[in-house]
């Protein structure tokens, strides 16, 4: 992601100061760098000639498919996960968005520079009021609060479709492992996750089991072992994909029950959509990749927030607890999803402001 799009906490400073300069050097600052950036990259994607995958669940089909994407954008980074695409599409928005949105959820007080402070933008988009209260003490525009992005997407599936994968998968559970980025692989013992899994699966009486997976870590090959075990994989596609965010709520809309090995975003989406979580308390290591070289960097002790939340999702509860929808509402702001109009006002009052314009 450009090396900006870590949503584990936890990582080494200078795993993250190698991943600023990078982003600092692909993304640029000022908004005249951000338009050049996104043109840059936009002349990549029109001599893609490979065309974008419209696939829900054949995830093979959709990593095959177009790796560069055309991004309406002034922040190139507003295209990742297709979160901008989705706002714009259900505020009716038809105008490039004048704010860096922040495209995790980071738990705690890191924020990006780059996107707080003389970003050549009108503003900042987050999810909630822990967040909020982290970016108004550094960024030099206001920051605007608009709740989880998955409220935002759409289902890919009809009624009908989903009802007939319902009755034919039954009671079915959604798995996010800890996933790997552009510069940095996650590695945790994938043995020990998988018979947790299978462990709770049968426990709890579970007959379907998808695995999300983020395409970077299908292209190291980290698919076949859920395969062997007859679990089905799925994927919301690249960074860039516009689909990304409509393929991970479609996933959530078929699953019953929601499991992973780390504290992320995901986190903010399942219990948006009112799913229960459970998290699989293991040990990650982060190894950055640097010139193509593979660098090991032990992660940083576990920070108070990170154990609140491993030991609030550590049980079993069919739907979210009031006491894990409170954190999660602080951060990732439950109450805060906007109408269309109000997401359209927000976005239209972004355009018409005069200061930070650089």
């Amino acid at each position: 992601m450009a090396s900006e799009n870590i949503y584990m906490i936890g990582i080494s400073n200078r795993v993250r100061e190698i991943l600023k300069k990078q982003a600092n050097s692909v993304i640029g600052r000022g908004r005249l760098q951000k338009r050049m950036v996104v043109l840059y990259y936009n002349m990549k994607a029109i001599l893609d000639l490979r065309k974008p995958s419209h696939y829900v669940l054949d995830y093979q089909k959709i990593i095959s498919g177009k790796r560069h994407f055309f991004i309406d954008e002034f922040y190139r980074a507003n295209g990742f996960y297709g979160i901008g695409h989705v706002i714009r599409r259900y505020s009716g928005y038809r105008k490039k968005i004048n704010a860096c949105i922040e495209h995790g959820m980071y738990w705690g007080d890191y924020y990006l520079e780059f996107e707080a402070k003389n970003s050549g933008l009108n503003g900042m988009i987050t999810f909630g009021k822990g967040r909020r209260s982290v970016l108004e003490k550094e960024a030099d525009v206001p920051v605007y609060t608009i709740g989880p992005y998955i409220n935002y997407a759409k289902c890919l599936l009809s009624e009908k479709e989903q009802d007939k994968l319902k009755k034919e998968w039954g009671d079915t559970l959604l798995i996010f492992p800890t996933h790997s980025v552009e510069n940095l692989q996650a590695d945790f013992d994938e043995n020990s996750f998988l018979e947790w899994i299978e462990s709770f699966r049968k426990e709890h009486r579970y007959q379907t089991v998808l695995i999300c997976l983020y395409y970077k870590d299908i292209l190291l090959g980290r698919d076949q072992k859920y395969k062997e075990k007859g679990y089905k994989i799925v994927t919301a596609g690249y960074l860039y994909d516009p689909l990304f965010l409509d393929r991970l709520n479609t996933f959530l809309e078929l699953a019953d029950y929601t499991l992973s090995n780390f504290v992320g975003t995901h986190l903010c989406y399942c219990v948006a959509k009112g799913k229960g979580h459970t998290i699989y308390n293991q040990e990650v290591s982060l190894n950055a990749f640097v010139s193509d070289e593979k660098t090991d960097y032990p992660q940083d002790s576990t920070g108070e927030l990170e154990r609140k939340l491993k030991d609030i999702f550590s049980d079993y509860e069919k739907v979210p607890l009031k006491r894990q929808e409170e954190i999660i509402d602080f951060w990732c702001g439950m109450g805060e999803t906007k109408s269309r109009t109000e997401l359209l006002e927000i976005l239209e009052s972004l355009e018409s402001k005069r200061f930070g314009l650089r």
